[in-house]
């Protein structure tokens, strides 16, 4: 389900596997930690280093459900990872 508040949800929903699918080529996913320091809804930006993962690409002739639980797994568990690092070099820095 395309939810248009959350930004870049469409492009994840629908380009992403549409594409993919199409082609049949790998898709590349990306994780991020940018929620940290940039969130969805509001206009405060925090000060601190937006960090981009290029993770292992999703290989081509999945069925559409499989590529989906992939495209969304992958980047989520790769985002946490980020932040909790990121969270403990934060923590380090300030003792």
């Amino acid at each position: 389900m395309v939810q248009p508040d959350r930004p870049g949800h469409a492009a994840r929903e629908i380009l992403a596997p549409r594409s993919a699918l199409a082609l049949g080529v790998a898709c590349t996913p990306l994780a991020t930690n940018a929620g940290q320091y940039w969130p969805t809804r509001g206009v405060l930006r925090k000060p601190g280093v937006i960090i981009f993962e290029y993770l292992e690409p999703i290989p081509p002739g999945l069925d559409r459900a499989a590529f989906m639980q992939a495209l969304e797994q992958k980047p989520e568990v790769a985002g946490q990872a980020l932040i909790a690092e990121n969270a403990s070099k934060i923590q380090q820095a300030q003792t």
